[in-house]
């Protein structure tokens, strides 16, 4: 059987591309599940597929992730994670944890609007803080509703 490989929508956070075996988190967490990764990289990770800053970018990730589906991408995987500088300050960790699931559960379902993801298998995960490191996080799968 052959590799996998996954498009893997993440934010572009520093704490993201320092992993301690060498490699970013996103693809130690892509090794993690199997897969080898294309890399699709934006503040606020999938922010943009939700509510797009700007007119574009929405389309840009779209662009981005049929490119990596082109290549033989057979899994798209979402990945939010908490203390994110592109979202707004947050009252309490409750609610960010809420708008970042949201988030990632209104992007899976706004991908599986378009035909072309019809066929796709989308996971999503939630990088939360470790509580003793703020420099670590912890990958929490997220399921659709």
């Amino acid at each position: 059987m052959g590799q996998k490989f996954a498009a893997m929508v993440a934010c572009v956070d520093p704490r993201f591309l320092h992993g301690p075996n060498g490699l970013t988190l996103t693809h130690e967490l892509a090794i993690g599940l199997g897969f080898r990764c294309f890399p699709v990289t934006r503040a606020g990770g999938v922010q943009d597929l939700v509510r797009p800053i700007r007119e574009g970018h929405r389309d840009s990730i779209i662009r981005d992730l049929m490119v990596s589906i082109g290549h033989g991408a057979q899994d798209v995987v979402l990945v939010n994670h908490e203390d994110c500088k592109a979202y707004p300050r947050f009252s309490s960790l409750d609610e960010e944890r809420r708008t970042h699931v949201e988030d990632l559960r209104n992007a899976s379902q706004f991908l599986r609007s378009i035909d072309d993801f019809q066929e796709i298998n989308i996971r999503m995960f939630l990088a939360e803080l470790e509580q003793r490191n703020p420099d670590i996080f912890i990958f929490k799968e997220i399921r659709p509703v």
